[in-house]
């Protein structure tokens, strides 16, 4: 249409037109769009309620997560002699590790889903479509699902190259945590949401995941360029 004005009516015209459909845009934006604010973040008393309900369940789904691995009883004690002897020779051997971190992750993930299910959006202060996060979101103008489920539930399991956060010489995958720790904390699971704020640790678990992302975007730009050319 604008080129049309310029070739019939000339230069002058057709930025006029420009100008006006500009500002008649910005009003109508300015009238219809959508502003986010705190109450499209939050959980009801009782969302919150079903939240900690399911996360008290992940408060021991690590050890038992370790002792499926290790082959000993479910009620075996995290500071058993013969249990911390066999993590330390799992957390020695890579493919061992592997093993136990996909059986950590596949418990924690289910935990995950769980919290995400319950409160989203049954749980929320405001529904779909009265929800401004959660109509970004679906209509696909800004964010994902992912993005608000971290922001109202928690952060989830924190993946480096597909697997949990790795552990150092000393047993520990930060010095605040016990050697061979089977608290799913420990291993780079968030129980915390941005909505409530999020501990050191988990924030340093959180840089870890970010900064991979980081560097995988980065590299797939630079090979597609490549491929491209």
């Amino acid at each position: 249409m604008i080129h049309s004005l310029h070739e019939v009516y000339g230069a002058i015209v057709a930025g006029k037109v420009l100008s006006v459909l500009g500002r008649l845009f910005t009003n109508y934006n300015m009238m219809m769009g959508l502003t986010c604010g705190m109450d499209d973040l939050r959980l009801t008393p009782e969302g919150n309620k079903w939240r900690n309900d399911i996360l008290k369940e992940s408060v021991d789904i690590g050890r038992l997560a370790a002792a499926e691995v290790t082959n000993l009883e479910k009620d075996v004690k995290s500071n058993d002699p013969e249990f911390l002897k066999r993590l330390e020779e799992i957390l020695r051997d890579s493919n061992k590790l592997g093993i136990l971190d996909a059986v950590t992750q596949s418990k924690v993930n289910s935990i995950t889903s769980k919290v995400v299910s319950t409160c989203v959006p049954d749980g929320t202060m405001k529904r779909f479509p009265y929800n401004a996060m959660q109509s970004m979101a679906l209509s696909g103008a800004k964010g994902s699902n992912v993005n608000v489920s971290q922001i109202m539930c928690l952060l989830g399991q924190q993946a480096l190259e597909g697997r949990r956060v790795p552990v150092m010489v000393s047993g520990k995958t930060l010095p605040c945590f016990k050697p061979y720790e089977t608290d799913a904390r420990a291993g780079g699971y968030i129980k915390n949401r941005f909505y409530s704020g999020i501990r050191p640790q988990e924030y340093y678990f959180h840089c870890m995941a970010g900064r991979e992302g980081l560097i995988d975007t980065a590299v797939k730009t630079a090979n597609s360029v490549h491929v491209w050319w």
